[in-house]
C-alpha cells in the first residue's frame, strides 16, 4: 500500500506529463520504480509470494484510493465541483458492472450496491450541501464491503475443504485492520469506530502530509473537459491488468467525472429519441 501512494503522489508531480500518452505514463512510472523497466509485478502484500496472483488485491486498493480521494477533492473543492458519495458510489458501480472481467466478483459487488446492503441507501447521499462525515460514507461502505467479501471467502473456502465452519472469531481475522494494527478503529463489541477509521484509511491510500495543490486540482479539471475523447479511447486500448492502479493513481477523482460526463452525455443526446436512460442495467 505504501507503494501505491508513493505511485499515486509521483504522478500527481507529472499530472501534464503522464497523461499524455502511454509511453510518457511508463516513463513517469519508471521514475517511481514502478514502471515496465522497474520492479515488475505486484507488491508482495498483493501476491502473497505467489506471482500469479495480485490483480484483484490491486483492483481494490484502486477503488480504496478513489474512496479516499473523493473526500480529500471535496474538502477543498467549491459546492459546485463537490462530488457526492451517492455519485461516487454509484460510479464505481457501474465501472465494476462493465468492466470488472471476475463475474462472481461483479455481481457480488452489483448485487450489494442495488440491494442496499450494508446501509448504502441511507449511507450515500446526493446532497452537495452535505458535510465532510458524509462524504467519508463512500470510503467506510467500501470498506465493509470489502471486509464481507474476505469473510464470504472464508467461509467458502471453509466449505470446499470440508473443514469446520468458521466462528466469530475466525471471521475478525480476516477482517482488516486488525486490532493489532488499529486498535483503535474497533469497539469491544467488534463496531469499528468511524472517525478513528477512516483516518487509518487515509494514512494507508493517501500520500502523506498532502499539501494543497491549486494548480494540479486545475489541471485535472482542464484535462477531464477538454480531453475526454482521447481518454475514453486510450483506456479501451491500451488498458490492461498491469496499468489499472496506475491509471487510476493518474486520475483519482478524474475517473469519476470522466464516466459521469460521458453519461450524462449520452443521457442528452438520446433522451428526446428514446427517453431517459436508465441509471442501472
Amino acid at each position: 500500500m505504501v507503494r501505491s501512494r508513493e505511485l499515486v503522489e509521483a504522478l500527481g508531480r507529472n499530472f501534464d506529463g503522464a497523461a499524455e500518452s502511454e509511453d510518457a505514463l511508463a516513463a513517469a512510472m519508471n521514475g517511481t520504480g514502478t514502471g515496465p523497466d522497474g520492479e515488475e509485478g505486484w507488491s508482495l502484500a498483493c501476491t502473497h509470494g505467489d506471482p500469479l496472483k495480485g490483480y484483484t488485491c490491486g483492483l481494490w486498493e484502486l477503488f480504496h484510493i478513489v474512496s479516499i480521494g473523493v473526500v480529500e477533492w471535496n474538502e477543498k473543492a467549491r459546492q459546485d465541483q463537490r462530488i457526492t458519495s451517492l455519485h461516487a458510489g454509484t460510479t464505481l458501480r457501474n465501472f465494476i458492472d462493465s468492466f470488472f472481467g471476475c463475474r462472481e466478483c461483479r455481481e457480488n459487488f452489483v448485487s450489494a450496491y442495488d440491494d442496499c446492503q450494508f446501509g448504502r441507501c441511507d449511507r450515500l447521499t446526493d446532497d452537495s450541501n452535505a458535510d465532510a462525515n458524509s462524504w467519508r460514507e463512500f470510503a467506510l461502505w467500501l470498506w465493509e464491503v470489502h471486509n464481507a467479501v474476505n469473510v464470504r471467502l472464508l467461509h467458502e473456502s471453509s466449505e470446499r475443504d470440508g473443514t469446520s465452519i468458521p466462528a466469530a472469531k475466525d471471521e475478525r481475522n480476516v477482517q482488516w485492520p486488525t486490532k493489532d494494527s488499529c486498535p483503535q478503529c474497533w469497539n469491544e463489541d467488534g463496531t469499528n469506530r468511524k472517525d478513528y477509521l477512516h483516518h487509518f484509511l487515509r494514512s494507508e491510500y493517501w500520500p502523506k502530509d498532502e499539501k494543497p495543490n491549486l494548480r494540479l486540482r486545475q489541471r485535472i479539471k482542464n484535462y477531464v473537459i477538454t480531453h475526454e475523447g482521447e481518454l475514453v479511447d486510450a483506456s479501451v486500448t491500451l488498458l490492461s491488468h498491469r496499468w489499472v492502479v496506475p491509471l487510476a493513481g493518474l486520475s483519482v477523482v478524474g475517473v469519476i467525472w470522466l464516466i459521469s460526463e460521458q453519461q450524462e452525455k449520452r443521457r442528452v443526446g438520446r433522451s428526446k429519441k428514446d427517453g431517459p436512460i436508465p441509471l442501472y442495467k
